[in-house]
């Protein structure tokens, strides 16, 4: 006698571990996706927080050296722009620096000074190295040029001053301009000179009055 003819339940065995075999594989390849997107999630998640870390301690540097800085808000401001002012503050030993609020918060409270409330926007700080009334007004004039940016208010030191005084202070002349008028009146009639000395010295007045208020 031959070979017998299979079953119909030995066929339907087959499919039922041809059905667990595809299940199975199914399964693995599961697994094997999970694990790898949970690797490159912890990887991603520890990147992020070094980052952080990062630039937390290179604002604190920042803050630690600054004579003066200013928060601006950038929103809307094209990339050009920013670049331009960003040159223009590095010749003046200055720099414009794009952050989170979150991160220049935890900067600036852990070198002892408060986070102004309110300040809105996409925010950015110009740190001047030496000349305390330069970031004002450098930012104050490329707020008139683009129409896009906003003065929010800045620091002297330790002592932060609000929008309108922040714009008032970026009125007042530059350390150069100052310099430069008295060097221009030495020349000069006594009169003129004496006139020069008054107004310097009541820029100087104002600025020191400003700070402790």
């Amino acid at each position: 006698m031959g070979d017998s003819a299979e079953t119909p339940s030995s066929d339907g065995q087959r499919r039922i571990n041809k059905s667990h075999s595809g299940d199975r594989r199914l399964f693995w390849s599961v697994a094997c996706l999970w694990r790898t997107h949970s690797f490159l999630f912890t990887n991603i998640m520890a990147i992020t927080k070094q980052k952080k870390q990062e630039t937390v301690k290179e604002l604190k540097d920042k803050v630690e050296k600054q004579k003066s800085l200013v928060f601006v808000d950038f929103t809307g401001t094209n990339v050009k722009d920013l670049s331009s002012i960003r040159a223009q503050m590095r010749k003046n030993e200055a720099e414009l620096k794009v952050a989170k609020k979150t991160l220049f918060k935890i900067a600036l409270e852990e070198k002892g000074m408060k986070w102004p409330s309110g300040l809105g926007g996409e925010v950015a700080a110009g740190f001047s190295y030496k000349d305390q009334v330069f970031p004002f007004k450098a930012l104050n004039d490329f707020a008139k040029t683009t129409g896009t940016v906003k003065i929010l208010g800045g620091f002297i030191g330790s002592e932060f001053f609000e929008g309108d005084r922040a714009k008032e202070i970026a009125e007042l002349p530059s350390r150069e301009q100052l310099l430069a008028n008295v060097v221009g009146s030495i020349g000069a009639p006594v009169y003129g000179l004496m006139n020069s000395l008054r107004w310097n010295l009541r820029s100087l007045v104002y600025v020191l009055g400003s700070i402790k208020k």
